[in-house]
């Protein structure tokens, strides 16, 4: 099993950040596949916040359908699922194991459900991994660290 790589450095908009590149890049992944899949139109943010307290803070955001207040507060455990079987129901449960294990938190910061003609839906979760922002010279990176082109901000537009 390849051990994850704790010393990756990672281009965020005009800075770099040094984290788990493994745990940032599972949690991205399912965050923003999770919003594909929820929204049939609008848009899809992925945003980094800064650090704060040693810890690299991002936000999901979605113009999709919400979240029912049923799930809200148990969305990061393996029973829950939106019972629309596009999923297996372990995404984000992962995600908030993977975030606590990189000494961070993932959690749901707001959502609102889609009213019966498809308007005003949205979802935003919010997560963070311990790391670091750093200035690196891009061609004196150590051997060991990759440099992955992430970008801050991804706006999907999805008109129907």
């Amino acid at each position: 099993m390849q051990q994850p790589d704790s010393g990756a450095i990672h281009r965020i908009m005009q800075g770099d950040v040094k984290c788990d590149s493994y745990i940032l890049s599972h949690v991205v992944s399912n965050l923003l596949s999770n919003a594909r899949k929820y929204t049939s139109r609008g848009s899809i943010v992925l945003s980094f916040h800064g650090e704060v307290n040693g810890k690299l803070v991002f936000r999901v955001a979605d113009t999709g359908r919400g979240l029912p207040k049923a799930i809200r507060d148990r969305l990061f455990r393996t029973e829950v699922t939106t019972g629309d079987n596009r999923g297996t129901g372990l995404g984000l449960p992962s995600c908030g194991l993977f975030c606590k294990a990189a000494g961070g938190y993932a959690r749901l910061v707001n959502t609102c459900l889609q009213d019966d003609g498809g308007h005003g839906g949205f979802t935003i979760f919010e997560f963070a991994v311990e790391g670091s922002v750093v200035q690196v010279e891009h061609n004196t990176l150590p051997s060991r660290a990759s440099n992955t082109k992430l970008d801050a901000m991804i706006h999907s537009s999805h008109a129907h």
